[in-house]
């Protein structure tokens, strides 16, 4: 059974709900993190966050694993890493970025 994203609550660590929120969670970070903010709170690389940066023109990476043909196995490996681990900064960028992003949209429908 496919995960609804709409209900991914990408601001929240563990994402919310915890079945398959992840993928879409992470591939979400990736296309609106600029390369600063990879280097400066998911501590990724300069090199590494560039070349990230670069392909998240490609509309049709949405979820971690669309990513996944773009980079070798120790790349791809490290970019999961340091999503599964991120800290306290890094959660509160998430939280500023994604939750406001959210109440937006949700204010939309109402």
């Amino acid at each position: 059974m496919a995960t609804d994203i709409t209900k991914c609550k990408c601001w929240k660590r563990p994402f919310e709900p915890p079945n398959g929120c992840f993928d879409y969670c992470a591939g979400k970070i990736l296309r609106y993190a600029s390369s600063a903010d990879m280097q400066q709170y998911l501590y990724i690389e300069e090199q590494l966050a560039e070349r990230i940066y670069q392909i998240t023109s490609d509309e049709s990476l949405v979820r971690l694993s669309d990513f996944r043909p773009h980079f070798s196995d120790g790349e791809f490996a490290e970019i999961t890493n340091k999503i599964q681990h991120l800290d306290y900064l890094a959660e509160r960028w998430l939280r500023q970025t994604f939750q406001s992003e959210t109440e937006a949209e949700t204010s939309v429908y109402v």
